[in-house]
């Protein structure tokens, strides 16, 4: 969200929160100016949340493409710690 406030120069940011299967489920998208994933390197941004989800056991995905807005998808199980 903080990403998308301060860079991604958006209109539209969509959040949803969901559960599926024994999952807790976060999707954000944008429809801002977007982003070459495998070309940033500046910065701890995508590092540190890829970092947060391996130590939570969660998966991440980071989608976004330059003009097309940005999708980032997590994962994580929900553990017997949780109830």
């Amino acid at each position: 969200m903080n990403n998308a406030a301060k860079y991604a120069n958006c209109s539209i940011v969509n959040v949803k929160i969901f559960k599926e299967d024994h999952h807790v489920c976060l999707h954000v998208s944008d429809n801002g100016k977007g982003f070459e994933p495998e070309f940033c390197e500046n910065g701890n941004g995508l590092k540190n949340m890829r970092t947060r989800a391996a130590e939570i056991d969660g998966k991440i995905s980071i989608e976004s493409k330059p003009g097309k807005g940005t999708d980032i998808s997590l994962s994580m199980p929900i553990t017997q710690n949780a109830y």
